[in-house]
């Protein structure tokens, strides 16, 4: 199987999401193709992993707040990504991730799913 992992800041050592999400893909390797997209790569993973160009200098907390022309940019290059890879399946890793990550899965009719590791927006 093929699995498509989504995550903002994929293996930064910013929270715990974030390194959660760098050990999933590592442990779903053992076993299944894995390829990951993310905003702003940092170093070279276990795994192929993908950054969006021009988000690099894109301060971190607009990445969080769902601005709707970012995440309509964000939805064309994940969308791109996604059709080039045909993953079986997306791991949405956090709500940055997640109109996006919706939005390509919907169009290109791929299974998607999401963790929730962050309440910050859901519960203060």
């Amino acid at each position: 199987m093929k699995i498509a992992i989504l995550s903002t800041f994929l293996g930064q050592k910013t929270s715990g999401g974030e390194i959660s999400a760098m050990h999933l893909a590592e442990q779903l390797q053992k076993q299944h193709e894995v390829v990951a997209i993310t905003t702003k790569l940092e170093h070279k993973f276990s795994f192929r992993c993908f950054g969006i160009k021009r988000t690099k200098n894109i301060p971190n907390m607009l990445l969080h707040i769902g601005i709707t022309p970012l995440e309509k940019y964000l939805a064309r290059k994940v969308t791109k990504f996604l059709k080039k890879e045909q993953p079986n399946i997306i791991h949405i890793q956090d709500y940055s991730m997640l109109v996006p990550g919706i939005t390509a899965g919907k169009k290109l009719r791929i299974p998607t799913v999401m963790t929730v590791r962050d309440y910050r927006f859901v519960c203060n």
